[in-house]
């Protein structure tokens, strides 16, 4: 449940960072708007894939795996 609202809400924001980097890239870049909406979707992406990794499907945990975890040995 805790995940499902995390990744909603970074949706939301994504959606208000696409829409304020369009206004952005139309009205003080002069980027024609087709090309800025591109551009907008890319901006989207990039927020949406880092904002989930981080924030909605990180662990705090630190991994216990034993295959992750680096032995030394005393040859």
């Amino acid at each position: 449940m805790w995940r499902g609202i995390k990744y909603g809400a970074t949706r939301l924001v994504g959606m208000s960072i696409g829409t304020i980097s369009q206004i952005a890239f139309v009205e003080f870049l002069l980027i024609d708007p087709a090309i800025a909406n591109v551009l907008k979707i890319g901006v989207g992406i990039l927020w949406g894939f880092g904002a989930s990794e981080k924030w909605v499907w990180s662990s705090n945990k630190p991994s216990q795996d034993p295959s992750t975890t680096l032995t030394s040995s005393d040859d």
